[in-house]
């Protein structure tokens, strides 16, 4: 990758950029950057956050010191829309949507499945997941199904 320019990553959806720990993108997608930031500013209480202190508090929710994913344990109850987890016993992914799950695919989505119980881990960072827990939105708004 190129420094000081933009990462050239590109993901399946939002939820699954989102899920890697990386936020909208100011040039391909300027409205949802910044309804991103304005739920970041209002969220973190930050005046004005710059693109710098988002993606610095978004690398530490993601990464831990040795290079490995940071995840957390949250009650399967307590899910919202937009996240992405494992089953425990599972290297399964699944996204959250619509009151049930569907597992993911480099392709898209498979069939959805009911919401599992008890504790799942969460994939999706930290910060992430407490702006969907305020109410941010995150696509995809209807699943694609896996081919």
């Amino acid at each position: 990758m190129r420094p000081k320019l933009f990462t050239e990553l590109f993901f399946l959806d939002e939820a699954t950029a989102l899920a890697a720990g990386h936020r909208p993108c100011h040039l391909c997608n300027r409205a949802r950057f910044d309804e991103f930031f304005a739920a970041w500013s209002h969220h973190f209480a930050m005046s004005r956050p710059t693109v710098k202190d988002v993606d610095g508090m978004l690398h530490a929710a993601r990464i831990d010191d040795v290079g490995r994913k940071k995840t957390f344990f949250a009650d399967a109850e307590q899910l919202f829309d937009g996240l992405m987890i494992k089953i425990p016993g599972s290297t399964q992914p699944y996204l959250v949507h619509c009151d049930g799950i569907y597992p993911w695919t480099s392709h898209g989505y498979g069939i959805k499945d009911d919401l599992p119980r008890g504790e799942v881990e969460v994939l999706t960072p930290q910060p992430i997941h407490e702006l969907l827990r305020a109410g941010l939105k995150v696509g995809p708004r209807n699943p694609l199904l896996a081919w």
